[in-house]
């Protein structure tokens, strides 16, 4: 009976979280639910300052495991700065579409980008993490549930999981030697290359 009291309970907080966002959405003045035009993006690129962008930090669990595992290693232990983002071949999803990939590779390789940061591509890293999950006997189901993990010292791997899904799907600007990333939505490439002239780790 307990259960079932705590089960409507949580059902119904779930609507009225779903009921507010439904009413907050459809306050909104139209001109945030506009197309965004090339001028406002223009515009936005203009004033963009990396400065007032949030910097976010990993743990050494990460940097610890990704190295003994063999992990995304590239990412969390580089000397140098690290741009990582998301693709799957022919997808037309934002998240990992080709479009994006396309994009921002032509615009690597105009501003020269490459020379200043490794690239990294994340393709499918759910294949990756079951592999190296099977292959170290860590117990993944998945490679989603913390409970799964055999050994309480190995949630490490959850922490790298957890960091590398914001960067497949969206992007992370890294710096390895400060533990620290930004991240951005892929859905102005513009802006992201703007932040990868800008930052300077």
């Amino acid at each position: 009976m307990k259960k079932k009291a705590i089960r409507i309970t949580v059902i119904t907080i779930l609507l009225l979280a779903l009921i507010s966002g439904v009413i907050y959405w459809c306050r909104l003045p139209k001109a945030i639910n506009e197309k965004i035009t090339k001028d406002d993006i223009l515009y936005a690129v203009k004033t963009f300052n990396i400065n007032n962008i949030e910097r976010n930090t990993f743990s050494n669990n990460i940097k610890k495991y990704s190295k003994k595992y063999n992990l995304f290693d590239e990412i969390y232990n580089s000397n140098n700065l690290i741009f990582v983002y998301g693709y799957e071949k022919g997808s037309r999803k934002e998240n990992t579409s080709e479009k994006f990939h396309k994009t921002i590779q032509k615009n690597i390789k105009e501003k020269n980008l490459d020379k200043k940061y490794n690239i990294i591509i994340i393709t499918n890293p759910q294949k990756t993490v079951q592999e190296v999950a099977k292959k170290n006997n860590l117990g993944l189901e998945k490679a989603t549930k913390g409970c799964d993990l055999k050994s309480s010292n190995d949630t490490g791997v959850l922490e790298i999981i957890d960091t590398t899904s914001t960067c497949y799907y969206g992007v992370c600007i890294m710096n390895p030697k400060k533990n620290e990333y930004i991240t951005f939505p892929k859905r102005f490439p513009e802006i992201i290359i703007k932040a990868l002239e800008d930052y300077e780790g």
